[in-house]
């Protein structure tokens, strides 16, 4: 008897030290079996992982998932991660950088604005960082420039940006992979949007539809590239390109589409007038409508969703906290 207990309190021993060495290498925030931060919806299973601490936000994916960009709470400066939060480097700590930064298709670069004062006096940049070796590239200096995006050919890829309601497009940058050098053949690839005055204006190949501009912001292009969903006035907001037809889903903001387009995550958030006061991540099926929270929590105001290119994670930021979490379903 007593040999028997002596080795059940041996394995016993042995699980808890196996335990405690997965939880370091893995950083889990919340286990599974525990429910005091994070309740599990009855229709998915998933850990949390963080990645980062600091005060930062809006953190979205590299196109192939191996990367993770993010801004501070203040948008000034892009940093990237690796997903098991080995890594960290900063790509740019100039202000206003982290404002609606755009990845291109081959993860090599990403192009943003930026912002410096002299005195009273502001000057904003376009500008492209190379991932890689953070080396960075000036593409315009002009006051009333609009966040960049990308547009393909089959030349390769460039950045594109609105002055004065006039798109700009910078110089050609090839690929330097055979597997990106057919993107531009992809359905509406370069269909985009530019937000200005409380409007989306929709931008085709070099063209600025105004005439299509519609009242809302945060639009998302689904995976097909068929349709966009945006918010307005609190509510998100599907509508296909070719029919223009439009549906309101429901209360929410900040969506992200799952690879697939059938579902999309997005934050519900309440405030008192000047912060947010509580914040959770729902999932919507597209096909039902139907929508269920991902998380509950009360320790973290869980916001700015973006869901992996692989579908197997959704990473966000703490609102409260600054730190960037990953969600892993298992």
């Amino acid at each position: 008897m007593k040999k028997k207990l002596k080795t059940s309190l041996f394995l016993c021993m042995v699980f808890i030290c196996i335990y405690a060495q997965e939880q370091s290498k893995s950083d889990i925030l919340i286990p599974i079996a525990t429910d005091t931060a994070h309740a599990l919806s009855s229709k998915l299973n998933y850990r949390i992982v963080k990645l980062a601490e600091g005060d930062f936000s809006n953190p979205l994916w590299s196109p192939d998932g191996k990367l993770i960009a993010f801004t501070n709470k203040g948008q000034s400066g892009i940093f990237i991660t690796d997903k098991e939060g080995k890594t960290f480097v900063t790509l740019t700590n100039e202000t206003g950088a982290g404002y609606k930064f755009s990845w291109s298709l081959d993860n090599e670069y990403i192009a943003y604005r930026a912002t410096s004062f002299n005195g009273n006096k502001r000057m904003q940049y376009i500008k492209i960082v190379n991932v890689k070796d953070t080396l960075k590239v000036v593409l315009v200096s002009k006051n009333g420039i609009q966040p960049p995006v990308w547009q393909y050919s089959g030349k390769g890829k460039r950045v594109a940006y609105v002055i004065d309601s006039k798109v700009i497009l910078s110089d050609n940058y090839p690929f330097t992979s055979e597997e990106f050098k057919a993107v531009y053949k992809l359905p509406n690839i370069n269909k985009n949007f530019f937000y200005k005055s409380g409007h989306l204006y929709l931008m085709s190949d070099a063209l600025l539809e105004a005439s299509n501009a519609i009242e809302g912001m945060d639009p998302v292009i689904s995976p097909d590239r068929k349709s966009y969903i945006y918010s307005f006035e609190g509510k998100l907001h599907l509508r296909d390109f070719d029919s223009d037809t439009e549906t309101v889903l429901g209360i929410g903001s900040h969506p992200s589409w799952a690879p697939d387009g059938s579902k999309i995550v997005y934050q519900q958030t309440k405030d008192d007038g000047h912060v947010i006061t509580d914040a959770d991540l729902y999932i919507m099926n597209l096909s039902t409508k139907e929508s269920y929270p991902l998380t509950s929590s009360k320790a973290v105001l869980e916001v700015n969703p973006s869901w992996s290119p692989d579908g197997k994670s959704i990473v966000f930021n703490g609102e409260n906290d600054g730190a960037i979490y990953l969600l892993i379903f298992n």
